[in-house]
């Protein structure tokens, strides 16, 4: 059996799968990427797994080794029918997909920037939304959300809470996740918060999204994904 890494894995015979399932992942950085991600998030559909290892350059047969790997390691599960996986057994038999709909944006927008930043915290101070990083290098992105439905108590919550003594003297960069760009002109933000972009995710079909970036006038642009 023949695979896309350099050290090969046995998962010919059932009996192997136990004893061979901890030593083998350990050794598959794609591996432990995948059950990174999923762990962070909770639950994350394929299309935004294709997606985050599409960014790294991993797609096709490198990227069904991944997923058949970490599916028999038993760290993550995945539904019947494998749209969607999440890190907790349990919730198979709950509604995950409401936690997914949550989380729906920055799942997205994460698996998007996945070539820049290597990590996520989703346990931040309100009203952040996620905290990006890179464990390799100084990469840092604060993710907040304004809505059309709560724009203006998004725009205050936002100023209230980080518009404090550090990040005025050190502001930081910052994503604004918008439902549209309609109201862009009336966004009032701190000094303290270096809007990067602004970023509107868009349903498609099949479960994809489109994730789209724009500067202060609206008009489109890329993210720097050259480190």
């Amino acid at each position: 059996m023949t695979n896309d890494f350099s050290v090969p894995f046995i998962f010919l015979h059932k009996d192997n799968v136990k004893e061979n399932t901890m030593i083998n992942i350990y050794k598959h950085n794609d591996v432990l990427d995948l059950i990174k991600l999923v762990n962070s998030m909770k639950v994350v559909s394929m299309p935004q797994i294709k997606k985050y290892f599409a960014n790294k350059g991993i797609e096709g047969d490198r990227l069904s080794n991944i997923l058949t790997i970490t599916e028999k390691s038993g760290r993550i599960f995945f539904t019947d029918t494998k749209t969607f996986a999440v890190n907790q057994k349990h919730m198979l038999e709950e509604n995950y997909f409401n936690l997914y709909m949550n989380i729906y944006k920055i799942a997205w927008l994460y698996c998007e920037l996945s070539s820049i930043y290597d990590e996520i915290n989703t346990d931040c101070k309100f009203p952040c939304k996620a905290f990006l990083y890179n464990s390799k290098s100084a990469k840092t992105m604060h993710i907040f959300q304004i809505s059309n439905n709560s724009f203006e108590n998004d725009c205050i919550n936002i100023e209230t809470n980080f518009d404090i003594p550090i990040t005025q003297k050190h502001p930081i960069d910052s994503i604004i996740l918008l439902d549209s760009i309609d109201k862009l002109n009336e966004i009032c933000l701190p000094d303290c918060i270096k809007v990067i972009a602004y970023s509107v995710i868009n349903k498609l079909d099949n479960g994809n999204a489109e994730t789209l970036f724009y500067n202060s006038k609206g008009e489109r642009m890329k993210i720097n994904t050259n480190g």
